[in-house]
């Protein structure tokens, strides 16, 4: 049973992966660009360009290329993962994930450098996937690196959502919240996105490079203040918001900017998308399946109470539904670091669920993993456990309470040898779950 999980979350990665997201929803027919209901005749223009950025970003270059062929004239693509043999009109530069450093410095200058070379009647295409907001970084000139760094580590690590992290991201950058839409203008302009984000808002994807962002400097004092970090990110930082919401510094491209006027917004794949793939492909094998949100959030020791409730719940009153059956979830949560382990919101979720379904009377199973094989600084997806379980660890003489104590769950896993391993997947929609309860 837990290969056929992993087996099946493995295949639900598939139908999100760029090539078979662009296959589906992009034509060319009698040089006319079709993309949902956006149809423009490539011979207006007189060069294609393209700028692509985040984990999928040059998976994304090539399945627009096998589309448009040698109508793109040139691109450049800033990836996480070494690209073998790319394309030879599209440059490739890296930066690096989850925080940014010299190289997604140096990626962002390089772009800025590319959109300088843009003509008014040229058609460019973004193409943005999860990742982005640490890939390709330029800080504000009053801004180092390194406090950008600490800034975003520090958010994060306070347990933050991703709208809230990009929300202080772009307000400290000099290519996010549509500031790079506004170095791209007046070209025609097309972003097309693999949704990482809650509510697919394409200001949150990669903080938003090419959109309109309606987050204001008020907002990032919010941030802080609700999390209360003033004293732990660098002060240079805080100043700088400070003085941004008196008026000081310009904001980020708000949605009546002409910068937008020629501009085209596209989602292709979200986590709702990779998880009816899932129920598919397990209404294939015979199980009963309901899928309850692809939205969830919030910290991963909390939501765990939440969904082992619900699976108590199935098992005792054979409320919402009877089992045996599969309840799929998606989302993203976060974790508040507090201890020096090791480990992902998706492993912690799991552990966590791994103590409160420890009296659990049934057969179960449950997995999360991240659509894009990575679960925070870890070479892990996520992870998938059994009832039987806890047997194992009576033998080992392991109490996951105090690894989750240490945030340590990858370590936990590991000794145990349920870590779910993809490697990079070129895709993300953020994270996907499975959790069985048997009969």
């Amino acid at each position: 049973m837990k290969e056929k999980f992993v087996r099946i979350f493995k295949e639900s990665l598939k139908s999100v992966y760029p090539e078979n997201l662009f296959k589906e929803n992009i034509k060319v027919e009698n040089d006319v660009l079709k993309i949902q209901d956006i149809v423009l005749n490539l011979n207006d223009y007189k060069a294609i360009k393209v700028i692509s950025v985040g984990k999928a970003a040059y998976p994304m270059t090539e399945a627009l290329y096998k589309i448009i062929g040698d109508r793109i004239e040139k691109g450049i693509s800033v990836n996480l993962k070494k690209i073998e043999n790319p394309l030879k009109n599209i440059e490739i530069v890296y930066g690096s994930h989850p925080y940014p450093d010299e190289k997604s410095l140096y990626a962002g200058k390089k772009v800025v450098e590319f959109t300088k070379n843009i003509d008014e009647n040229d058609l460019v295409f973004f193409l943005i996937s999860g990742g982005a907001s640490a890939l390709m970084t330029l800080p504000v000139k009053e801004i180092s690196l390194e406090e950008m760094r600490v800034t975003t580590k520090t958010v994060m690590n306070a347990g933050a959502n991703i709208k809230e992290l990009n929300t202080i991201r772009k307000h400290l950058s000099s290519l996010k919240g549509g500031k790079l839409g506004k170095l791209i203008y007046p070209a025609t302009l097309i972003t097309i996105a693999i949704s990482d984000v809650q509510d697919d808002n394409p200001e949150d994807i990669g903080s938003g490079p090419t959109v309109p962002d309606p987050t204001t400097f008020e907002d990032c004092l919010r941030i802080i203040d609700k999390y209360s970090l003033k004293e732990k990110i660098p002060g240079k930082v805080f100043l700088y918001l400070k003085e941004g919401a008196k008026g000081k510094y310009e904001d980020t491209e708000k949605p009546d900017s002409e910068v937008f006027k020629k501009t085209h917004t596209i989602i292709l794949g979200n986590t709702f998308y990779a998880l009816k793939r899932a129920e598919s492909l397990f209404q294939k094998e015979g199980f009963r399946t309901v899928l309850l949100t692809s939205n969830d959030s919030g910290e991963a020791k909390e939501v765990a109470k939440l969904y082992s409730a619900i699976l108590k719940e199935i098992k005792s009153s054979k409320n919402p539904v009877s089992p045996p059956v599969v309840i799929l979830t998606g989302g993203e949560l976060t974790v508040h670091v507090i201890g020096g382990g090791k480990g992902g919101r998706n492993t912690e979720l799991i552990l966590a669920m791994l103590i409160e379904l420890q009296h659990f009377k049934g057969e179960f199973i449950i997995l999360s993993g991240g659509t894009d094989g990575i679960d925070g600084p870890t070479d892990a997806a996520g992870a998938i456990v059994e009832n039987s379980v806890y047997d194992i660890l009576k033998h080992k003489d392991l109490n996951p309470q105090d690894y989750l104590n240490n945030n340590d769950s990858y370590t936990f896993f590991e000794k145990i040898d349920s870590l779910i391993k993809t490697g990079p997947t070129n895709t993300n929609v953020r994270d996907i779950r499975f959790f069985y309860v048997g009969g």
